[in-house]
């Protein structure tokens, strides 16, 4: 069981993830935009998977956060 509960912005929705929760926001700009007072882990999955996760990348990453 992954603890604690994540407030997520997914398409211009928000959402609150609990442990156990699965969400597939495949497309639409989605991320973790706060938690619960215990705090959270979660885990994102890539499938395929991005080329500036995987080790031994080198050059710059290729998404922007702006």
């Amino acid at each position: 069981m992954v603890p604690g509960m994540c407030k997520l912005a997914i398409g211009g929705n928000i959402f609150d993830a609990h442990p156990g929760d699965l969400l597939f926001p495949a497309g639409p700009r989605h991320g973790a935009i706060g938690t619960g007072p215990e705090g959270c882990v979660y885990y994102k999955i890539f499938a395929p998977a991005r080329p500036d996760q995987l080790p031994g990348w080198i050059v710059p990453l290729v998404l922007r956060y702006d």
